[in-house]
């Protein structure tokens, strides 16, 4: 699987594919610090926010819920069996 995996890599990137690959990365490459001065700036200005989320909370409710679910169905079938066994002990 590996030798065929490598073969299709090879020829997809022979050639014109391969020089269309590397003109992208460097004009890609050439352009970032230009694009981070950029972001830098606009930050600096109050141009862009950004914000931090805390997921925190929430998983931790989430979890409360499932326990408190856990729970809930633990005590019905302690209920459903104690009726169950009143219902035998009846008969």
């Amino acid at each position: 699987m590996g030798t065929i995996l490598r073969d299709q890599a090879k020829r997809q990137l022979e050639g014109a594919e391969l020089m269309r690959l590397a003109s992208e990365a460097f004009a890609a490459g050439h352009a970032v610090p230009e694009q981070v001065r950029h972001l830098a700036s606009s930050i600096v200005n109050g141009q862009y926010v950004i914000r931090v989320r805390d997921d925190g909370h929430a998983v931790h409710e989430a979890r409360e819920d499932a326990r408190a679910r856990a729970i809930r169905r633990t005590l019905l079938g302690i209920a459903a069996a104690a009726l169950w066994l009143d219902h035998r002990r009846r008969r």
